[in-house]
């Protein structure tokens, strides 16, 4: 069965007996890798998937799914329509373009979430970007001391040498630790990124 990669939505409470895992996996064959957004509602999953299973995890709303030839690139036309879906689950994507391939998107996007798990660690168990009071488009200056604390912690603690200027928002800080992750090789099941 051919890989095929996906942005999942996250279920579960991430308690016992209700881990928090990709929506829609377990109603498919097949082996799978996930990487969380950190305790953002959303997984990054190479799944091991059928051409028919494939169509038919696809045709869910919520389902982002990538070509399959990842060195392909998204159609002009297709960009806006792509990064709304990026946008709608948090994921900042107004950096995508029609001469971006599919693998420098899912690698930028896997680079975010490498961040996100990070700062899961520093800060909790906590979605940084609720919706509300921290959204993309909130600047660094405007984050609590705490909240400013937690990202320059994680970012150091990554080995990045970024600092943070007050008015960056954190669309532009999260693309810019996927950018400082560098030209390390991402793993993800049987994708490199």
């Amino acid at each position: 069965m051919p890989l095929h990669l996906y942005i999942l939505p996250a279920i579960g409470t991430g308690v016992r007996g209700d881990p928090r895992r990709p929506k829609y996996l377990g109603d498919f064959v097949g082996d799978q890798s996930a990487l969380d957004f950190g305790f953002q509602p959303v997984f990054l999953v190479v799944k091991d998937i059928s051409d028919a299973d494939h169509a038919l995890l696809s045709a869910n709303g919520d389902v982002f799914a990538f070509p399959e030839d990842l060195a392909s690139r998204p159609l002009a036309a297709a960009v806006p329509v792509i990064q709304a879906q990026l946008e709608l689950v948090q994921i900042p994507a107004d950096w995508v373009n029609a001469a971006s391939q599919w693998r420098d998107i899912a690698r930028t996007i896997a680079g975010m979430f490498l961040f996100f798990q990070r700062l899961n660690a520093v800060w909790g168990n906590v979605q940084f970007l609720d919706g509300t009071t921290r959204t993309l488009n909130t600047r660094f200056n405007q984050l609590d001391q705490a909240q400013r604390q937690a990202l320059e912690e994680t970012s150091a603690s990554l080995g990045y040498t970024v600092s943070f200027s007050p008015n960056d928002t954190l669309r532009n800080i999260l693309k810019a630790m996927a950018d400082a992750w560098g030209t390390k090789p991402i793993f993800l099941g049987g994708i490199t990124l």
